[in-house]
């Protein structure tokens, strides 16, 4: 369905019209860094506006971990929620003309992925059986998701982005890991959710790796906009 906005066209066409064209490249952001950055964030504020906070998944989340000499496990999350997802944002976002180089990185101060019901099994260091099922959730602080790829954004009606090819990098300061009911009666199922919130980064680029690897990436930005 084509995308009409008046209000993102106006705001584009003011800035190309005000921002000055003679900045220097020692600016902190080039002119059509500063016009790209304002549209992702005006789409991303229509987009949010109509998205339900806490967000239910429409399908189950699969997680296989294997980290060598550390983790060999397979876990299930079902009616999983992502709460805080309104409060993303365009951090950085640069369209080079000439190389058609895209960067956009967006950033969720908080992000909590609730399940009341996963289901988890396989083994961690030293082959140490593991099992568990319940509740459990995730607390991600700065959670900055980038895509790097080659394509076209273009910044009036319709407003779109055409990717040749992307890649996704997931990066967070930290997170909080808590999965209840994992290996009751003993204290692995504390010792668990340390490993989890100490190798958060490691676990972040698996799944950044899965998905590159799913070429899923590419259809879902090239179908994002218009919508």
């Amino acid at each position: 369905m084509m995308w009409e906005i008046s209000r993102v066209t106006l705001v584009t066409v003011l800035l190309m019209l005000l921002v000055p064209q003679d900045i220097h490249a020692t600016s902190a952001q080039e002119p059509e860094d500063v016009v790209c950055e304002t549209i992702i964030n005006s789409l991303l504020d229509d987009l949010l506006s109509n998205i339900t906070d806490p967000l239910p998944l429409k399908t189950p989340l699969d997680l296989i971990v294997n980290m060598d000499f550390m983790a060999d496990l397979k876990l299930t999350m079902i009616n999983t929620t992502l709460a805080d997802v309104t409060e993303f944002y365009a951090q950085e976002c640069s369209h080079d003309s000439d190389t058609k180089v895209i960067t956009l990185t967006l950033r969720a101060p908080t992000l909590t992925l609730f399940t009341p019901a996963y289901v988890i099994n396989g083994t961690v260091v030293e082959h140490i059986n593991l099992h568990g099922q319940g509740v459990a959730t995730i607390v991600a602080e700065d959670l900055d998701i980038s895509v790097t790829g080659k394509g076209t954004i273009h910044t009036l009606n319709p407003i779109y982005m055409q990717f040749e090819y992307a890649t996704l990098d997931l990066k967070m300061s930290s997170w909080t890991v808590n999965f209840e009911g994992m290996m009751p009666g003993t204290d692995i199922g504390t010792l668990f959710n340390e490993f989890f919130t100490e190798h958060g980064s490691e676990i972040l680029g698996m799944i950044a790796k899965k998905i590159n690897e799913s070429g899923e990436l590419l259809d879902f930005l090239n179908n994002l906009l218009p919508y």
